[in-house]
């Protein structure tokens, strides 16, 4: 399941690949289309995109915050906050990442580099992330130093009961998220889908797993 807003065909085909080369049948939500009830799901993927709304989070617009959509804001969070309490597996990525941790109570960065005057480029660029080791990304990528893509401007960075940063980058930026007591809820700042590494289609893997887990409880 993708919500993907007002993407393009072009724009949402890597994520379709990444999954329905695992199996899984994808449909995409968007803003103003038909409206699908979070218990009919059987997982929910949260694309990249533009930054989100930061009322939604306390705080007033940064100078570089931009391409905000406060339709798909408020589709998204509502979804997540209805995928959360059904237990519906959710994996974000990139802006989906933030997403979740907005949806969960975090804040976010509006611009990485003022978190740090040793911030690392994260737009369009490439750079290292240490993964938690006992993390479920830790089980699903190891525990270990990973070379990622990176095309951002905004990460999480307070983070709401029950959330934890799993993954860092070397300037100390969360780079994935993941909720302890839900069946699979993680968000990763970077983009898997644009990724060759074996490794990165053991996330997707991961999360239609969960996903087909769920499938099958509903129909016991």
């Amino acid at each position: 399941m993708t919500v993907s807003s007002r993407a393009t065909e072009e724009q949402t085909r890597p994520y379709r690949v990444s999954l329905e080369s695992l199996g899984a049948r994808v449909v995409e939500l968007r803003v103003g289309g038909e409206d699908v009830p979070v218990d009919a799901l059987d997982g929910m993927l949260l694309s990249g995109g533009g930054d989100v709304e930061p009322g939604r989070f306390g705080q007033e617009k940064h100078a570089k915050t931009a391409g905000i959509d406060l339709e798909r804001d408020e589709l998204e969070l509502r979804m997540v906050r209805e995928a959360l309490a059904d237990g519906v597996p959710m994996l974000g990525i990139c802006r989906g990442a933030q997403v979740l941790g907005v949806a969960l109570g975090g804040t976010l960065a509006q611009d990485v580099p003022e978190l740090s005057p040793n911030a690392l480029s994260h737009a369009d660029a490439q750079h290292a992330v240490t993964v938690a080791c006992g993390s479920r990304v830790g089980e699903i990528l190891g525990c270990e130093r990973l070379e990622v893509n990176s095309c951002h401007h905004q990460a999480n960075d307070s983070l709401g009961d029950g959330v934890r940063a799993v993954a860092w980058s070397d300037d100390n930026v969360i780079e994935a998220i993941e909720v302890a007591d839900r069946p699979f809820v993680v968000g990763v700042q970077w983009h898997p889908e644009r990724m060759s590494d074996d490794r990165q289609s053991k996330l997707f893997a991961a999360f239609v797993s969960a996903a087909a887990e769920r499938s099958r409880a509903r129909q016991r």
